[in-house]
């Protein structure tokens, strides 16, 4: 359950939500816009905590470990992908990738290789010197999922992937996203408007009013 103040008013964003997901599932939620996918999504991703029940990663209960556990958790078992790309405009596209990996103290030179696999794997291993603005939206997209996976999560969080993508950079960004998740048996919560998207998934949930239903 979570509840957003509004001024004097209590406005319900999530109501007694079920959800569990299986190591090297791909699952899609859908559903208009307000109706509480990000905030599942924000929860499931530790940025925030509801204000009742519970939520277990691997079998442990998360909810009540502090701020910074909670982080480190998220720093090491989760990777994000956001609609909006969210890369350093002053860095390029190896030093986005390496940003996770010198936050959890790992070493250059192993961050660098695992780094440049990745780059390589969404194929954009000749443009690593290259910054953010000299790409197009779907090169972008796929720079942030490299981000995303070179802490090697066990749990991929994607919100809108396609959004800001054409069909072509879309399809492109898709085949990335599928094909590596699944390489790496992840678990893939992607949240989505598209249904083209969604039936690229095991299972299909939809958001509604702050329930989720099969």
């Amino acid at each position: 359950m979570k509840t957003y103040r509004v001024g004097a008013y209590e406005v319900p964003v999530l109501q007694g939500v079920k959800l569990e997901a299986f190591a090297g599932e791909a699952l899609s939620v859908m559903g208009a816009s307000g109706s509480g996918k990000s905030t599942l999504l924000n929860i499931l991703g530790l940025l925030d905590v509801p204000d009742a029940g519970q939520l277990k990663i691997q079998g442990e209960g998360v909810i009540r470990f502090s701020k910074a556990r909670r982080t480190q958790i998220r720093r090491s078992t989760i990777g994000f992908i956001f609609q909006a790309y969210h890369l350093l405009p002053e860095l390029n596209i190896l030093e986005n990738v390496l940003l996770p990996l010198r936050a959890a103290g790992l070493p250059f030179r192993e961050g660098r290789a695992r780094a440049e696999h990745l780059l390589e794997e969404v194929r954009l291993s000749e443009r690593l010197k290259h910054r953010p603005m000299e790409l197009s939206g779907g090169e972008q997209q796929r720079v942030a999922m490299a981000r995303s996976l070179i802490n090697q999560p066990d749990i991929v969080l994607a919100d809108e992937p396609t959004g800001n993508l054409d069909s072509v950079m879309g399809e492109q960004v898709l085949e990335c996203l599928f094909r590596l998740t699944r390489d790496a048996g992840n678990t893939l919560i992607v949240v989505t408007h598209n249904a083209e998207i969604a039936a690229l998934c095991d299972r299909l949930l939809r958001m509604e009013d702050g329930r989720l239903e099969s």
